[in-house]
């Protein structure tokens, strides 16, 4: 495909690691809402989230637990909901900032 432009992109650890920004939003969209600790908190508390760290070293290990202890299950809908409502801008994922360039410059508004 001539013109064509490439791209690889190497997501370490997880994709889920997107999901992390810190957003009062995600307690409410995950089932937290209301919930003590508040998310963030739990994830210090349980050591997900290592001191000094912005995002948790395991974010799909972390999501599924979150998720099971609201009753609440992972799908395409959560993901999509998490995308339209949670500022992508704040992410600090270098791996996931690449990501999302790519993906605009091949399908632009």
């Amino acid at each position: 495909m001539a013109g064509a432009i490439r791209a690889a992109v190497a997501i370490e650890p997880e994709l889920e690691n997107w999901i992390w920004v810190d957003s009062a939003k995600l307690d409410n969209i995950l089932g937290w809402e209301g919930r003590q600790p508040v998310l963030r908190e739990w994830l210090r508390v349980t050591g997900y989230l290592p001191a000094r760290q912005v995002k948790p070293t395991e974010p799909k290990r972390c999501l599924d637990e979150a998720l099971r202890l609201v009753g609440q299950k992972r799908d395409s809908a959560l993901f999509r909901t998490i995308a339209a409502t949670v500022n992508l801008a704040r992410c600090t994922d270098p791996a996931f900032v690449k990501f999302l360039t790519v993906l605009r410059r091949w399908f632009p508004q």
